[in-house]
């Protein structure tokens, strides 16, 4: 990953941020599975339940959606500078 150019290590932190792999991924296929057979467990008239309801929440999640928007800002100010 060292020699790659910072154009590809940006696709792939961008790539991560759609399509995530590893734990967090994991993490969400989890809260899925929790969020169907608790739905399914509901009586009527409840409150269905949430995929949110189900996340491992870290700081790190938590302050992942500024990076995101960082990432967001960064990769437009770079196309454009390409454009």
């Amino acid at each position: 990953m060292r020699r790659w150019p910072s154009s590809d290590f940006a696709a792939m932190q961008a790539l991560y941020a759609v399509e995530p792999w590893g734990a967090n991924r994991d993490n969400a296929h989890a809260a899925m599975l929790a969020m169907i057979y608790a739905s399914a467990h509901t009586p009527k008239g409840k409150r269905r339940p949430r995929m949110s309801d189900y996340m491992l929440t870290t700081k790190t999640t938590v302050d992942g959606g500024k990076k995101l928007t960082d990432l967001r800002n960064y990769l437009k100010s770079t196309v454009k500078k390409n454009v």
